[in-house]
């Protein structure tokens, strides 16, 4: 599972037939896969695995159904999830830093960047 896990991402990269996201996906996969899958399986609880793959399943409907927006979505929360996740297991990390994280994500939402573009334009 925990393969399966680091393969979605590729396979998920190259639906964007975007080469420099491909290219990024590619090269963290080969770099942190081998911390990646020991750390998962180690350290994370089931519950934790389980939250993961569902995760990946709505995100995957999402692009099915062409909805880029709520893939878009699903794929913040995925993500501010798993950093949530990862700050709990690994030492060091402060809540500042998770909440700096969650702040940066949040001004990630495409309608957002649309219309203040929109509004600098005008």
């Amino acid at each position: 599972a925990r393969l399966i896990n680091i393969r979605f991402h590729v396979e998920v990269s190259k639906v964007t037939k975007n080469p420099i996201i491909i290219f990024i996906s590619e090269s963290i996969t080969q770099v942190y896969s081998t911390v990646l899958v020991e750390m998962t399986k180690t350290k994370l609880s089931k519950a934790d695995i389980l939250k993961n793959i569902d995760a990946h399943r709505y995100i995957l409907e999402s692009i099915i159904e062409m909805d880029g927006e709520e893939a878009f979505e699903r794929t913040k929360e995925h993500i501010l999830g798993l950093y949530r996740i990862y700050c709990r297991i690994i030492p060091n990390v402060s809540k500042r830093d998770i909440k700096a994280f969650e702040n940066r994500l949040s001004f990630m939402n495409p309608a957002e960047r649309l219309a203040g573009r929109r509004r600098a334009c005008v």
